[in-house]
C-alpha cells in the first residue's frame, strides 16, 4: 500500500482577478494582467494517512479463513479490498481517515460465491429395527444449512480491519426429522403386528414381483397422525422399476401384467396391520378366492387387492392404514424362500388387539368371509370392526 505525497495548489483568486478587469474597463484600458491566486493546501496530508496504511497493509497481508463444519476457504485479500470505502473526517487533530466496506456489494458477492458451496437441505436417518438392539440408525440424518449472508458480510469487515481471525460461516440450521442423535422421539418401541404369506410353488416371474415388492416397500417410515399408503410405498408398479410380466387378476378375469403377484406383499402387510389395532382405511379383498393365500393356517378373508392402472392415481386400488399410536411406525418386510413377512414396528400405547376367525359363508370359489377385530385402548375405549369379503369364480 503506497501513499502519493500532498501537493501545495495554487487557484486564481476571482475576486481580485474581477476586481483588476472591472478597474481596467471603467478607465477605457486594455485589459492585461498575471492572474492573481492564492496558494491551496491539500485537505490531506501524507501523514493523515499513515495510520490508515499501516491498518490496510496490515488487512491485505495475508488471506483470511472462512470455515464450515471441515471445510474451509481462503478469502482473497485482492478481491475484498474491491469493496473498501474510505472516509475523511477533519477533527481538533487534524483529518481521521475512516474504513469500511460496502456492506451491500460485499453480501451480494458472499451470497453468489458460498451459497451453493455451504447450503443444503436436511436429510432423514434411515432406520431399522434390528433384534436385541431395537431401532437403530443405518445410515446418519444431515442437518439443512442456509447461509446468513448479511451475518457472514459483518463478520467478513470486523476480522478484516481487526485480528484477521478465522471466520465460523453463518448458517441457519434446519433439523432433519429423522435424527440419527435422538432415536427415542419416533417413540418406536415395540413389535406392533406381525404377518406372513405362503408364496412357494409358483412361476418364477411371480417370484420375481413379490420380493421386489416386499423389497420396496421394506423401510417405510409413517409420522404420527399420517397414512400408510402400499402404492406410495412400494411406488410405480413398471417395467423401468423393474417389475415383469406375471399372473394377474383384474376385474374377475384371469391375465397376465406387470407386476403379476404383488398383491402377496399388500395381503401380507394388511395381516401386520390387522395386528397392530391401527385404523385400516382403505382395503380391498381379491374378488376371486385364490389358494396361495390360505397356506401355513391362515384361512379366507385375510387378503388385500391393489391395483395400478391408468394415470389418476385417486383410481388406484390401494391398502391404507392411519397412524394413530402417537409416534412414528416402521414397516420392515422382506422374503425367506417361500414366505413373505411384514413386521411393523411403533409405540405400545397399552391398546389390545383380538382379531376373531372369520365367518365363512357358502364353498368353493363362490365364498364369503367376514373377519372381525377387536382394539381396547388404555382408557378403556373400544372400537370394533369388521372385514368381509366376497369371492366369485375368476374367468380363465
Amino acid at each position: 500500500v503506497r501513499i502519493e505525497p500532498e501537493r501545495i495548489g495554487t487557484v486564481v483568486d476571482e475576486e481580485a482577478a474581477t476586481a483588476q478587469v472591472l478597474g481596467a474597463l471603467e478607465g477605457l484600458e486594455p485589459v492585461a494582467m498575471e492572474l492573481p491566486t492564492q496558494v491551496e493546501q491539500p485537505a490531506i496530508y501524507a501523514a493523515d494517512l499513515q495510520n490508515a496504511q499501516s491498518q490496510l497493509t496490515q488487512a491485505l497481508a495475508q488471506p483470511m479463513i472462512a470455515q464450515f463444519e471441515d471445510q474451509e476457504w481462503a478469502l482473497d485479500p485482492a478481491t475484498l479490498s474491491r469493496f473498501i470505502t474510505t472516509d475523511a473526517v477533519r477533527d481538533g487533530d487534524g483529518v481521521n481517515v475512516q474504513m469500511a466496506m460496502n456492506h451491500n456489494e460485499m453480501t451480494e458477492w458472499l451470497r453468489q460465491t458460498y451459497s451453493g458451496l455451504v447450503n443444503r437441505t436436511p436429510s432423514d436417518a434411515t432406520v431399522a429395527w434390528q433384534a436385541g438392539e431395537g431401532l437403530v440408525a443405518l445410515t446418519p440424518s444431515v442437518s439443512g444449512a442456509t447461509l446468513r449472508s448479511n451475518a457472514f458480510a459483518e463478520q467478513v469487515e470486523q476480522s478484516f480491519f481487526g485480528d484477521q481471525a478465522s471466520i465460523e460461516i453463518p448458517v441457519v440450521v434446519t433439523a432433519p426429522e429423522i435424527d440419527s442423535n435422538n432415536l427415542a422421539a419416533m417413540k418406536i418401541n415395540s413389535m406392533l403386528g406381525r404377518g406372513d404369506s405362503y408364496y412357494g410353488g409358483q412361476q418364477w416371474d411371480r417370484d420375481h414381483n413379490v420380493e421386489l415388492g416386499a423389497q420396496m416397500m421394506s423401510g417405510e417410515l409413517i409420522a404420527p397422525g399420517e397414512e400408510f399408503s402400499f402404492n406410495e410405498a412400494v411406488g410405480d408398479i413398471t417395467a423401468s422399476a423393474g417389475y415383469v410380466d406375471a399372473g394377474v387378476i383384474v376385474a374377475e378375469q384371469a391375465t397376465r401384467g406387470v407386476g403379476g403377484g404383488i398383491c402377496q406383499v399388500s395381503t401380507t402387510v394388511f395381516r401386520a396391520a390387522l395386528f397392530t389395532g391401527m385404523p385400516i382405511t382403505d382395503w380391498e379383498p381379491h374378488t376371486a378366492r385364490l389358494g396361495i393365500y390360505e397356506n401355513d393356517g391362515w384361512a379366507a378373508g385375510f387378503d388385500a387387492s391393489i391395483i395400478q392402472i391408468g394415470s389418476d392415481r385417486s383410481q388406484w386400488g390401494d391398502f391404507r392404514f392411519r397412524n394413530d399410536t402417537g409416534g412414528y411406525v416402521l414397516v420392515q418386510s422382506w422374503t425367506s424362500y417361500p414366505h413373505v413377512i411384514v413386521e411393523i414396528f411403533g409405540n405400545d400405547d397399552g391398546r389390545t388387539v383380538e382379531v376373531g376367525d372369520p365367518q365363512l359363508w357358502g364353498s368353493g370359489q363362490d365364498l364369503e368371509a367376514l373377519v372381525p377385530r377387536t382394539v381396547t385402548y388404555a382408557n378403556g375405549d373400544v372400537r370394533e370392526a369388521e372385514f368381509f369379503s366376497r369371492y366369485r369364480q375368476a374367468d380363465s
